[in-house]
């Protein structure tokens, strides 16, 4: 491994001398290139650790010592950032004050010199991800003496070490199982037909037996229960057992085996697991009527508490947009997380915080050492859940994200299954959950726009959407961020008057009769509007999916006017700024390392900027 990591490095600071084109002045240039060498040896410093065989107490110690040192090398490279982005506004006063003769040519070479900060920077963050990793990788052999055979999360950076007996053995044979949910790989007008990929959320049988003998239930019972996950693919007219893929309250009693025969499925021990293990399905079929309504209420939200429409207004009205609201929809792979922020780009608000997970787990962004603070957390803002997908929480429940679970979440009430309920159960714990559930069809107007329950049932049908606006002070129209559902499921979707939108689940399957709400205005009127892609690039499930962005082509979201989270068209992946519905401004998409921290003194990566 030795050199390695410093001859990456060495690559990168001579990229950006190419690039670069000199135009900052000398004293910025300068300070940019001097903490440019002093993480080139702080890099150079941690492959000295890591080029040290694991081995027992002392690997442990190396691996400390290397963290360490990382740590100091991420200090250097924020205030890198920070000195870059200074650099940044002393060539715009140069561009401003300089000779009018000179005027278009600096404004280019600024433009540059600013493409060559934020390869920078990009590149940088992608070094220290990199890093990290390396360092997981070496303190999980350490903490197994170097040897042995490795599980599937062993590898990975989100693990966390002390929940480990939340996960049963591979060798359980016996489960119960709930639908999570599942994933058109087709464009067949039908749903669920055809080549799917169906999720079970399931539990092993004796962790439940065993749990209810506490004689308590819902989220009291959350941590006795060993969970596991099941994907498969197949077309669930040719299983050899009955499965419908639209219900999500029957109850299944599993049997897996190791080796086949049977029916080819993968058993992932937490969605963080990017990889899990081929299992093979013996036996599967719904539990008897007395067990099914047990395992209903057992496995539930049961125990918490809710919250009304009058405490939720006023928990949404608690600030005051100053004026106009900006959209953040933040790239966290394949998932969703978009906060309602203040005219500065800082989130008030979080609308999910979801990302990439199991197979997708890949397309997260974010590293603990590279992202320690991914998403502001100066107000403590609330987050409402849009529904209890786990790509729509899942960033909370990155153990080294696990601040995210002190915040107040909105949650709504819907069928749940032991992975779910473990991390209900978490944010209990640390910080406050509430549930609202009110009757389909409820909206509630605050501050920041109207909340509403969706009519539709299912998960993605029945949670929670949000038309935001400022509604004392509203721009030219609202932006609607719908989750997974289905438009027509949206009581007040602002077909019409749309100034933006989330495209809902990710651009996944649509029905061919799906009607969808238009954006404001008509022909030219469209320039200002922004219809935005929330999902990972190379996801399993093929979003967006061609005939989805057609169908919304033809409702007046043009091409032209779409930005996505994911790379496409030249454009890098980063987090979008929907800023339309202020004043009929532009959006901007902009790459991570490139998000200046406007929230200090709590810095964040996952930072909405003003475009």
């Amino acid at each position: 491994m030795t050199g390695v990591y410093q001859q990456q490095f060495a690559v990168y600071a001579r990229l950006y001398a190419d690039t670069s084109n000199g135009f900052h002045v000398a004293k910025d240039q300068a300070a940019i290139d001097g903490l440019l060498g002093e993480l080139g040896r702080q890099v150079a410093t941690v492959e000295g650790q890591l080029s040290v065989a694991p081995n027992g107490l002392t690997a442990k110690a190396i691996a400390q010592l290397a963290l360490d040192q990382m740590s100091i090398a991420q200090a250097q490279f924020g205030s890198l950032q920070v000195l870059v982005q200074k650099a940044a506004e002393n060539d715009r006063l140069t561009v401003v004050n300089g000779p009018a003769l000179d005027f278009q040519n600096n404004k280019s070479l600024a433009a540059k010199q600013q493409a060559a900060d934020g390869t920078l920077l990009q590149n940088l963050a992608a070094l220290l991800a990199k890093l990290d990793l390396a360092i997981a990788a070496l303190q999980t052999a350490t903490a197994s003496g170097g040897g042995g055979t490795k599980r599937p999360l062993d590898d990975n950076p989100w693990f966390d070490e002390s929940r480990r007996d939340r996960f049963l053995s591979q060798q359980a044979t016996r489960f119960y199982a709930l639908l999570q949910q599942f994933e058109q790989l087709n464009d067949n007008e039908r749903e669920g037909t055809g080549q799917l990929e169906i999720f079970l959320d399931g539990v092993e049988a004796g962790s439940v037996e065993a749990a209810h003998r506490q004689g308590s239930q819902g989220l009291a019972v959350a941590d006795a229960l060993k969970p596991a996950i099941f994907a498969l693919l197949a077309d669930p007219a040719a299983l050899p057992f009955r499965l419908d893929p639209f219900d999500e309250t029957t109850w299944y009693e599993v049997t897996l085996a190791n080796e086949p025969p049977g029916t080819p499925v993968t058993q992932y021990q937490d969605i963080n697991d990017a990889s899990g293990v081929p299992r093979y399905i013996t036996g599967f079929a719904p539990v008897g009527g007395q067990l099914q309504a047990f395992l209903s209420q057992f496995i539930s939200l049961a125990g918490a508490k809710s919250i009304s429409d009058e405490d939720l207004k006023a928990l949404l009205d608690a600030w005051t947009p100053n004026p106009g609201v900006v959209v953040g929809v933040y790239d966290v792979g394949q998932g969703n997380a978009n906060a309602v922020c203040d005219g500065t780009g800082r989130p008030r608000y979080y609308y999910d915080l979801g990302g990439g997970c199991l197979a997708n787990t890949g397309t997260y962004p974010f590293t603990p050492l590279a992202n320690p603070n991914p998403f502001c957390r100066f107000f403590t803002q609330p987050v409402v859940l849009s529904h209890w997908d786990w790509d729509h929480w899942a960033s909370a429940h990155r153990n080294r994200y696990a601040q995210y679970q002190q915040h107040h979440w909105i949650v709504p009430n819907q069928n749940l299954g032991a992975v779910h309920l473990q991390f209900a159960q978490d944010v209990q714990n640390n910080g406050t959950l509430t549930v609202w559930n009110p009757a389909g069809g409820t909206t509630v107007v605050t501050n920041v726009g109207t909340i509403q329950r969706c009519t539709g049932a299912g998960r993605n049908q029945s949670g929670i959407a949000w038309l935001a606006d400022d509604t004392a002070n509203p721009g030219p129209g609202p932006t609607l961020l719908p989750g997974d559902a289905r438009y027509n499921f949206i009581p007040a979707n602002g077909g019409g008057a749309l100034a933006a939108m989330v495209c809902t689940h990710h651009g996944g399957w649509l029905p061919t009769n799906q009607a969808i709400p238009a954006p404001m205005g008509a022909g030219p009127a469209w320039a200002n509007t922004r219809i935005a892609y929330s999902y990972g690039a190379g996801n399993t499930f093929g979003h967006p999916r061609n005939p989805t962005v057609t169908r919304h082509q033809n409702f007046g979201w043009i091409n032209a006017n779409r930005v996505d989270t994911a790379a496409r068209g030249g454009v890098a992946r980063g987090h979008i700024n929907l800023r339309t519905p202020v004043g009929g401004g532009g959006i901007g998409v902009i790459a991570h390392a490139q998000i200046p921290n406007l929230c200090n003194p709590q810095t964040c990566d996952c930072q909405a900027a003003k475009s």
